[in-house]
């Protein structure tokens, strides 16, 4: 097959609905085997792999004799529900560009990256020292629950994971992320009795959306710091590069709280910048409350979701002890409590200048690239979400990754009207050309 224009190609991309969470019938199998054909246009040995219960993967090589150096090329095709679709301008699953701007569901997380990052592999002559691996999963956007499974059974070996799916902090200025916090889940049922009740009752029984939501105020204390003892323990500080990278941000011209949608930050850690409190300190947030109805009730039950977020040094399966010690020593006697807790890999970090000599001068190989392809140096910095899978890449690879931001914060990823620039999706497919250009 001729390979299409970038354009042509990210617009079929986009307009398969390959929403893991929700999947139409044949959706994630057809959006897999697209990736496929055209990776193989391009002679890579490619193969959709089925995955028992789950959705497949795109499992793609080029192999040569004698590598001097091992890639390995990691995105997602997956993608997030479309609704509310009343709030979309344009159609979520057909690329509209409009000034320049490209909207879609998938077009910044990850679709748009990601086809970059493949465009700048097919229109380069690959170096024959260079062994590649492409690997782009259909489950990131619900967890990953099968990739750790796959990566065991097809023992890989990389001197570098590269992933195209993290933030950079505009338009113009990119990132090298160089640190995720991992996510601890916490789902909680909290009944008070065993039906609801006439609200003509009031004040004489207990209502179990007071006890719970009263519980979930206790996590934080009055200056809005977690209140679990040791929550905050075993916190590796941030090198000088990251600290010098939120100084930079916080001195430019844009408002954080205006650039987040708000009208206030959080300054909780002084002497860190308000900035950088997501990348460099743990947090624990109640994520929804649910109970009640529209009746004039005393409701019986209710139940929370709340997420800790870990960041490097602390132990993911301790801060899950804690919480829940918190939570089962605050619940009222008269209440019934239940409660289940998961975690999600663990908090990732690398310190370039410390990491293996191969991997360093990949990472300033890259760091280069983007300089061109942008005109200005990437920074360095941690970001609060996470990516569970780069815990899987040093755990079972023993590959540190390297993560390209170049999606702005204002993209809208997981929400109506995600878009991106045309001209960073360009940019993107530029610096992986000059990244393999004279290897």
């Amino acid at each position: 097959m001729t390979l299409p224009s970038f354009e042509d190609f990210l617009a079929e991309y986009i307009s398969l609905e390959s929403v893991s969470s929700m999947p139409r019938p044949g959706a994630m199998e057809k959006t897999a085997q697209f990736l496929v054909d055209h990776l193989q246009a391009m002679k890579f040995s490619a193969e959709v792999v089925p995955v028992s219960g789950g959705h497949p993967i795109v499992f793609a090589r080029r192999r040569v004799a004698s590598p001097k150096i091992k890639l390995l090329f990691y995105g997602h095709y997956d993608v997030q529900p479309a609704e509310p679709l009343e709030e979309w301008k344009t159609s979520p699953f057909r690329l509209t560009v409009r000034d320049g701007i490209a909207y879609g569901r998938g077009v910044a997380d990850d679709k748009g990256p990601m086809a970059a990052m493949l465009y700048g592999l097919f229109n380069t002559n690959l170096d024959d020292a260079i062994d590649i691996t492409v690997i782009i999963e259909g489950e990131e956007e619900i967890g990953s629950p099968h990739f750790e499974e796959f990566l065991k059974k097809h023992e890989i070996i990389a001197d570098a994971v590269i992933i195209a799916d993290t933030g950079s902090i505009s338009e113009v200025v990119p990132a090298l992320t160089t640190g995720m916090r991992s996510i601890v889940s916490f789902n909680l049922n909290l009944r008070t009795g065993q039906r609801d009740l006439h609200s003509g009752f009031g004040g004489a029984l207990p209502n179990a959306i007071h006890e719970l939501t009263r519980l979930c105020a206790m996590l934080h204390d009055g200056r809005g710091r977690v209140a679990v003892e040791g929550f905050y323990e075993d916190v590796i500080p941030p090198t000088d590069a990251e600290r010098k990278a939120f100084q930079f941000l916080e001195a430019g011209e844009s408002s954080f709280p205006e650039a987040m949608g708000t009208r206030s930050v959080a300054d909780l850690f002084p002497p860190h910048l308000p900035r950088s409190i997501h990348a460099f300190m743990p947090s624990l947030e109640v994520n929804g409350i649910r109970g009640g109805s529209e009746k004039t009730i005393i409701p019986a039950e209710a139940s929370a979701n709340i997420t800790a977020r870990v960041v490097n040094g602390q132990n993911p399966s301790k801060i899950a002890k804690l919480v829940e010690q918190f939570i089962r020593k605050h619940v009222p006697r008269y209440a019934d409590l239940t409660l289940t807790s998961k975690c999600f890999g663990a908090p990732y970090a690398i310190d370039p200048e410390n990491a293996s000599s191969i991997f360093f001068e990949l990472f300033h190989r890259m760091e280069c690239s983007m300089e061109t392809a942008f005109e200005e140096s990437p920074l360095h910095l941690r970001e609060g979400g996470s990516i569970g899978v780069v815990d899987a890449f040093k755990n079972i690879c023993g590959a540190d990754s390297i993560l390209v931001g170049v999606v702005p914060p204002d993209a809208q990823i997981h929400g109506p009207n995600e878009h991106i620039s045309m001209e960073i999706l360009h940019r993107t497919r530029r610096l992986f050309m000059k990244f393999f250009q004279k290897f």
